[in-house]
């Protein structure tokens, strides 16, 4: 298999565990603050979820910018 298509692959799980994340945590404070009669309690979850979230779009901007490094240096190496 190309690495090019490797890091395509890796940064569409990465977005799709990215987006998860981000609807997990929006269902889980709307669940937590407008359903829970004590708010405060359990609200470590959300800081789970954030970080998950936060972690997989970081891994998302990470191969897609390798992806961007690896076309230009194949165009390099074509036009030589």
């Amino acid at each position: 298999m190309k690495k090019e298509t490797q890091l395509n692959i890796a940064s569409w799980v990465a977005l799709m565990l990215g987006a998860y994340f981000v609807l997990a945590f929006a269902a889980w404070s709307f669940k937590l603050f407008l359903f829970n009669p004590h708010p405060g309690k359990g609200s470590w979850i959300l800081l789970i979820w954030g970080a998950l979230a936060f972690i997989s779009l970081f891994f998302y901007t990470r191969t897609r910018r390798a992806m961007k490094n690896l076309s230009a240096e194949q165009k390099e190496t074509v036009s030589r």
